[in-house]
């Protein structure tokens, strides 16, 4: 037990972060685009990720608004 952060627990994010806009560049580049992108849905579809009934607690919801506030685009992405 304490093995990990948080005692015995082992961290579990939940969010489903889509690659950023210049490696999908490089990928697409040397794979088939149609092929990579069918799989992120394929994979997004069996663990359920979704925006559907995302709420921000309290310190997302100010990231989210000074983020906004400094001109950064942000917005939800997916959870499982």
């Amino acid at each position: 037990a304490g093995s990990t952060l948080g005692g015995g627990t082992s961290i579990n994010w939940a969010c489903c972060l889509e690659p950023p806009r210049h490696v999908l560049t490089e990928w697409f580049d040397c794979h088939r685009r149609e092929e990579f992108e069918k799989s992120m849905a394929t994979i997004r579809e069996r663990i359920g990720a979704t925006t559907e009934g995302v709420r921000h607690n309290a310190m997302n919801a100010k990231f989210v608004e000074g983020c906004r506030a400094a001109g950064y685009d942000c917005s939800v992405t997916g959870q499982n």
